[in-house]
């Protein structure tokens, strides 16, 4: 049987995401890091609240898991969102909308230029960072 190393309220979303996948598919840290080709440290750090994955595993872990990686870079900007402030419900959605205006706008620049899913809402989180 699985067993969680990590209590499910030390995960972030992504981490609970994660675990979810890897107790729905009985796999240990050890095979989940290998599958992403990541470390069982790196793994777990990701799988943290307050960790700050990098997009690279974000990309491998969404390939593993057969997911979107934009949806698995929404769930790091809420939990980032989540430690600079006492986020509402309002603020992700205010959040999400932000992300599908910066969207739209890229859909309008050539493919060779357009910026990846990530960098917009890394733009959006900064934007309504400094607003704190």
């Amino acid at each position: 049987m699985f067993v969680l190393q990590i209590q499910p309220e030390d995960c972030s979303l992504l981490g609970k995401k994660i675990f979810k996948y890897m107790e729905q598919r009985q796999l240990s840290v050890c095979r989940m890091a290998r599958q992403v080709n990541i470390t069982q440290p790196g793994l777990r750090a990701i799988a943290l609240r307050g960790g700050n994955p990098k997009k690279v595993n974000i990309d491998k872990l969404a390939l593993v898991m057969e997911t979107s990686p934009l949806e698995l870079y929404q769930l790091v900007f809420i939990d980032k969102l989540k430690e600079i402030t006492n986020t509402s419900e309002v603020l992700v959605e205010e959040f999400y909308q932000l992300v599908r205006i910066f969207q739209r706008y890229a859909a309008t620049i050539p493919v060779e230029q357009r910026p990846s899913d990530y960098k917009l809402l890394t733009e959006a989180f900064k934007l309504v960072k400094s607003f704190r």
